[in-house]
């Protein structure tokens, strides 16, 4: 069972691991406004940033958006996928935990 609570630029993802709609815990969020940002490694990133602020990246199409992604290499609990428009802007930053 999953809620989605929408405030404003941000809206975030809670799942109910029990199924009995009484156990919910925050399972992701997603950027889709310039008025909030997410920082990686000092870098500061919001909706419409180029590409290019991230450095060199390794891009890939996932459901026809070019993407990338960061993982926690230490733990594999969590990922950042930044997906860009046509012209290379970041248009959504999501950030997914895994439990």
């Amino acid at each position: 069972m999953y809620i989605y609570l929408c405030y404003g630029a941000i809206s975030f993802h809670f799942e109910d691991r029990t199924d009995m709609g009484n156990n919910y815990g925050l399972v992701g969020f997603t950027i889709y406004e310039k008025t909030a940002n997410i920082t990686i490694k000092g870098t500061t990133l919001t909706i419409g940033d180029p590409i290019g602020k991230l450095g060199k990246v390794k891009t890939y199409i996932y459901d026809g958006t070019k993407t990338v992604s960061f993982s926690c290499e230490t733990c594999d609990a969590e990922d950042i996928s930044i997906y860009f428009d046509s012209n290379d802007r970041i248009k959504k930053i999501s950030y997914i935990v895994f439990n």
